[in-house]
């Protein structure tokens, strides 16, 4: 049959011929076209929502950065009677209602969490441990499949900085205000 085809191909004027081509590279070209274009819009909105990931981190660290700041004004002497009171916990609390109303999950996990609700998943064990051998990463993320649909994951560390060592600090194992074991 292939020889039919090229016989019937050759036996073609010259103005089939040349339509026959174009109309071919048109095919192929176009359909190039489409996935490279497809995918560079992929690239684009996975871009612009890694951004938006970051902007929602950034503003947690804002958050904690003023709070830390000012947490004499909001709690005296340090004297924390709560969780919800400590400036880290503030500013996740607001970045998680943040998150939420856009429809997007925030948790703080931990490979050594004090509440066991703080436990990482295999996605966020994968981003503490890069953290933990890289102390120059700034972020990690990564497609994955989270109850079977196709998700960005996204991760930023949270370094301990001097304002979370009243919490934090040594002795190792003495009791914080808030009466946890220190981490330290």
């Amino acid at each position: 049959q292939r020889e039919k085809r090229i016989y019937v191909f050759n036996n073609l004027k010259l103005t089939p011929k040349i339509a026959g081509s174009i109309a071919i590279t048109l095919l192929v070209t176009s359909t190039l076209s489409f996935f490279i274009t497809r995918r560079r819009i992929n690239r684009q909105a996975e871009d612009a929502f890694i951004d938006k990931l970051r902007k929602t981190d950034g503003m947690a660290g804002a958050v904690r950065t003023y709070f830390s700041s000012n947490v004499d004004v909001y709690v005296p002497h340090h004297e924390f009677t709560q969780v919800k009171q400590v400036p880290v916990v503030v500013a996740w609390n607001i970045a998680r209602a943040y998150a939420e109303s856009q429809g997007m999950k925030f948790s703080t996990p931990s490979l050594h969490p004090r509440n066991p609700l703080h436990a990482p998943d295999d996605f966020e064990r994968e981003a503490l441990t890069a953290f933990e051998s890289n102390a120059e990463l700034k972020e990690f993320f990564k497609r994955t499949t989270v109850d079977g649909r196709e998700v960005m994951r996204y991760a930023q560390p949270v370094r301990l900085t001097e304002d979370c060592l009243f919490c934090h600090g040594d002795p190792a194992g003495a009791k914080d205000q808030i009466g946890r074991a220190s981490c330290r």
